[in-house]
């Protein structure tokens, strides 16, 4: 078996000087570097003694930690990026998990967008575009393509030969066919490499300290740092999550961060299935092309949505806020539901306190049974954090944490009009990811405009009382996901995954329209891929850091305008009656 390069771009900045790193290759020490201060290249030779028993390459970077005040964290070295290159040809035989994974995933995918009845030659033609990403992908990433495609065409060559009756779809099917196998594909490998390697993540860990301390009594917030960096590595957080995830710290952080990262995947995965279920049910009796569309067109966008990578990447609470988000919708539709709806909504506000917008829509709705089981549930979930946690944990945490989360976020990952305002009055060489600055009077009066404006354009496109079975009210209560992020003070881009909602329910809207409105469908194609590509990292180029150019840090941001505008434009124009939805050719309501 062949050896490898390692290629590796670091640096050891740090105030003592140069950072002394141990490079280990599957738990065998390699070689000892000294990382210089400025961002270098790096490389190694890796022998194939030192490869595991199925090819694959495990590297560990070890180093003394440092502090650098007023940030609190245990620091070690910058990697800009790590590349394993094989001098000639190293295959990998991917877990059997993994394998297993890929050949499942795409025989669902094959079955439930492939229409069956047709000629052997279909099923073949299915295979092989099903393959033409890997193809391409041979010119982005030789490496990733030549450790794992192998071993997804032999997956893809079964299929054709299973769906040898498959009749011959429509060509924007096969395109996008093509798309659906490659973002399943880079996914799944993204999704399983994070699992085997990516634990436990930053956010998740402060989580977890903080969890494991309440169990053991000690102080649940950092009082101190909370109050001097107050986006800083601390859990700012109501106690109910810590509370949950106390009984699990007994274990270490890595397993339990695993079962969570599991947890959210699942959790995403029937999330999209009640958005599918929902468009089906919408639909009615009309042919399933349609069905076959949406679903195709929901899950390639939610394998290439950022936002929702970056949830599950940090270890974040935004999936189960949204799972809870969509289940309250569906709870909703039924006189009976409505109470367990709103006590949901409280379970989901006390994670995270944003969800709480949505008490706002239900008390302008009168859906006085929801706003009943939101306050009771509520009220149990704080009386049972008292408990816990302590009255004083309680008032302090209201007082010291809550007060000072209101002022200038400039950073790019806050997406809101308060990190827009805050780029704006902010210099560059003042911008951290903790910084924060109270904002000048001007600009704190344009921040409460704005919110104001908001507020009020949405309430009057969705003025009139409304069935909460009817396509109005559905809007309505979608429309709050673009709301949180726009006007919460410090809105994260992994705040972003609930945007899942209002852009499953406007995908299927537009794909059930009477007729094509292709600015609409552009419009909402751009907002799309404003908010689903990239991260902050993306926009931190020098030319970007002052003047007008720095307004490009904001570009997700106008995607969630764009989003909220669409919203804005139904209510007003497209929904127009007040009576319970009925798709075209369907027998009732939604």
């Amino acid at each position: 078996m062949p050896s490898w390069r390692l290629r590796l771009r670091a640096s050891g900045l740090r105030p003592t000087g140069t950072a002394a790193v141990i490079l280990a290759v599957n738990g065998q020490p390699l070689a000892q570097v000294n990382l210089a201060g400025d961002m270098r290249e790096y490389e190694f030779a890796v022998p194939a003694a030192l490869l595991g028993p199925s090819g694959n390459v495990v590297v560990t970077l070890q180093t003394a930690t440092f502090t650098a005040p007023p940030d609190t964290r245990d620091l070690g070295i910058m990697v800009d990026w790590l590349r394993l290159e094989p001098d000639g040809t190293a295959p990998v035989i991917p877990p059997p998990l993994m394998l297993a994974g890929f050949v499942l995933a795409i025989a669902l995918c094959f079955l439930a967008f492939v229409r069956l009845g047709g000629p052997v030659q279909a099923g073949l033609l299915g295979g092989l575009v099903l393959a033409l990403p890997l193809a391409a992908g041979l010119a982005v990433d030789p490496l990733f393509v030549a450790h794992y495609g192998p071993w997804l065409l032999v997956a893809l060559a079964a299929l054709a030969l299973a769906g040898q009756r498959a009749r011959q779809a429509t060509w924007w099917e096969w395109a996008a066919l093509v798309v659906l196998g490659w973002s399943l594909y880079r996914f799944g490998v993204r999704a399983l490499d994070f699992y085997r390697t990516g634990l436990p993540p930053g956010d998740f860990t402060i989580y977890f300290d903080a969890a494991k301390g309440l169990r053991l009594g000690q102080p649940l917030y950092n009082w101190e740092a909370a109050r001097q960096i107050p986006n800083g590595p601390v859990y700012k957080y109501p106690p109910l999550f810590a509370m949950l995830l106390a009984p699990a710290t007994v274990f270490a952080a890595r397993p339990v961060a695993a079962g969570w990262y599991l947890l959210n995947l699942g959790l995403l995965g029937l999330i999209l299935f009640a958005l599918i279920w929902r468009f089906r049910r919408d639909l009615g009796t009309r042919s399933l092309k349609l069905v076959s569309a949406y679903s195709l067109l929901l899950v390639i966008g939610f394998l290439n949505f950022q936002p929702a990578w970056e949830s599950l990447a940090r270890g974040q609470m935004d999936v189960i806020i949204l799972a809870g988000m969509v289940a309250a919708l569906f709870l909703l539709r039924h006189r009976a539901g409505e109470a367990w709806a709103g006590g949901l909504l409280a379970f989901v506000t006390m994670l995270k306190l944003y969800p709480g917008l949505l008490v706002v829509y239900l008390l302008w709705r009168r859906r006085w049974r929801a706003l009943a089981g939101f306050a009771v549930t509520f009220a149990l979930l704080v009386i049972l954090s008292g408990l816990v946690a302590g009255w004083g944990t309680l008032w302090r945490y209201v007082a010291e944490i809550l007060t000072v989360q209101t002022a200038a976020v400039p950073w790019p990952e806050n997406q809101s009009f308060d990190g827009f305002l805050g780029r704006l009055v902010i210099p560059a060489p003042a911008t951290t990811w903790y910084t924060t600055i109270a904002f000048p009077r001007w600009a704190l009066l344009a921040l409460y405009l704005l919110d104001a404006v908001t507020l009020g354009v949405t309430a009057w496109a969705f003025a009139g009382r409304t069935d909460p079975r009817s396509e109005r009210f559905v809007s309505g209560y979608a429309v709050a996901a673009p709301l949180i992020v726009l006007m919460w003070p410090t809105a994260w881009i992994h705040y972003q995954t609930l945007l899942i909602l209002p852009f499953g329910l406007l995908l299927g809207r537009q794909l059930l329209a009477g007729r094509r409105d292709w600015l609409a469908d552009l419009l909402l194609l751009a907002g799309f891929l404003l908010v689903a590509i990239g991260n902050e990292y993306q926009v931190l180029l020098p030319w970007l850091q002052a003047g007008l150019p720095r307004l490009a840090q904001s570009y997700k941001l106008y995607g969630v305008l764009i989003l909220w505008g669409l919203y804005i434009w139904w209510g007003r124009k497209a929904i127009g009656d007040k009576q319970p939805y009925t798709a075209r050719g369907s027998a009732g309501p939604v």
